[in-house]
């Protein structure tokens, strides 16, 4: 993803009927198709409107954000400042983002040209 500033996220971003077309557009590229029956009428909203969580649509979208923009590593604390949520969920929040990014990272392993960036890990 193309890197973007804070204001552009917040305009793409900023309403749960973006966050469901980002989902929509990378779960099914070529259109919404159940993957029991075949069957291309259902509504993207009401695919997502129905998800098992306490914490909307658009935080989610923004704890990802941060999580995977923050080099130093974003503390639960912060984040909980930055989503207005508790720091427990900021956390379980973080733990679970930081669970997908590992998987993603185990099944794309990299090959070719391989550049490294400026972290310092450590040091004084």
């Amino acid at each position: 993803m193309p890197e973007a500033s804070l204001s552009e996220r917040r305009k793409r971003f900023g309403m749960k009927d973006s966050c469901v077309q980002a989902l929509v557009a990378v779960r099914w590229p070529s259109g919404y198709q159940c993957l029991v029956c075949g069957g291309t009428k259902a509504s993207p909203l009401a695919i997502y409107a129905n998800v098992p969580t306490n914490i909307p649509l658009v935080k989610w979208f923004w704890a990802i954000s941060l999580t995977a923009s923050d080099k130093g590593g974003l503390s639960a604390l912060r984040a909980s400042k930055h989503l207005g949520v508790s720091s427990i969920t900021a956390r379980t929040v973080q733990r679970k983002i930081r669970h997908a990014m590992a998987h993603r990272d185990s099944i794309h392993r990299l090959a070719n040209l391989i550049g490294r960036d400026d972290t310092v890990v450590g040091g004084r």
